[in-house]
């Protein structure tokens, strides 16, 4: 079955995940959840169990000395400052504190992660995985497949929410490049996930 082939493809070492998703799919069978419904839920698990960005989770550095925290978060998102052009020109004072309050968020196939006409509260930095804007909002507009862009792993959205209306129209429309996002902070496109997407997020 699904879930015997995703136990079986977990590292021996990792015991403590076999575990949960043993769990997981046994209550999911007492529970009589539908099969396949069931399959997507364990491989969603199994999925953040192992994800690299939830690895290091429950794991406690408070205690590490300063020099060696800041040193930590930064080789932690080495990948995600080489490649993401945004914080090319933070000082070390800004950016390690910014880092830190980067959230981990694990998202599924099919999953919307901004709906157009909605505002947006967060910053989206793809650690891993696709996502693809759209044109409008709703069924009618994925059917149709007005396909803006696609973006891929360090891409990132929503920075255009961070800053004021400075269109001369003040409609906010914004363009393919702007991350489905206008000035005014509400997403005039709709964000959706194409595959398992690994996301650090920033609230604002």
């Amino acid at each position: 079955s699904t879930t015997t082939s995703l136990l079986q493809a977990i590292d021996s070492r990792n015991a403590f995940f076999r575990q949960r998703l043993e769990s997981i799919g046994k209550y999911l069978d007492f529970k009589n959840v539908n099969p396949e419904l069931a399959s997507k839920i364990v491989a969603f698990f199994a999925y953040k169990l192992t994800s690299s960005t939830v690895s290091l989770k429950g794991v406690d550095f408070n205690e590490l000395p300063s020099d060696l925290s800041t040193h930590l978060t930064l080789e932690l998102h080495k990948s995600l400052l080489k490649k993401c052009f945004i914080f090319s020109a933070l000082p070390p004072r800004f950016l390690v504190p910014l880092l830190r309050k980067l959230e981990p968020m694990v998202a599924v196939p099919g999953e919307v992660v901004v709906r157009a006409g909605h505002v947006n509260e967060k910053l989206f930095f793809i650690h891993r995985g696709t996502v693809q804007i759209f044109r409008g909002f709703g069924p009618e507009a994925m059917r149709r497949q007005v396909l803006l862009t696609t973006l891929e792993d360090n891409d990132f959205f929503g920075e255009a929410s961070l800053l004021p209306d400075t269109s001369e129209s003040g409609d906010g429309e914004s363009s393919p490049t702007s991350g489905g996002f206008n000035r005014a902070g509400k997403a005039n496109a709709t964000i959706v996930c194409f595959s398992y997407c690994e996301f650090l997020t920033l609230s604002f």
